[in-house]
């Protein structure tokens, strides 16, 4: 699990779907990076949990690879939708 402050300087909780969403679509880390313009070796430490924070650059890329919406990408935690 992740988290981000938002504007209250409160913890946001969320989940990345990445690894998720590719090994669905059978997609190797390889073709993501190849579709997405993102370092392969970035997109093994995101899928890994190695890195948590991506940034909104990122997501957009990986969301046209996948051919998704950040909604399916990222995933907040129930305990914060009264922020959204």
């Amino acid at each position: 699990m992740n988290e981000k402050l938002n504007c209250y300087g409160d913890a946001i909780k969320y989940n990345l779907l990445i690894n998720y969403i590719r090994v669905n679509k059978g997609y190797s880390i390889r073709k993501v990076s190849l579709k997405s313009g993102v370092a392969r070796g970035y997109i093994s430490d995101l899928c890994n949990g190695k890195y948590h924070n991506p940034s909104l650059d990122v997501l957009i890329k990986l969301t046209k690879a996948f051919n998704c919406t950040l909604n399916d990408l990222i995933i907040v935690k129930e305990e914060n939708k009264r922020w959204i």
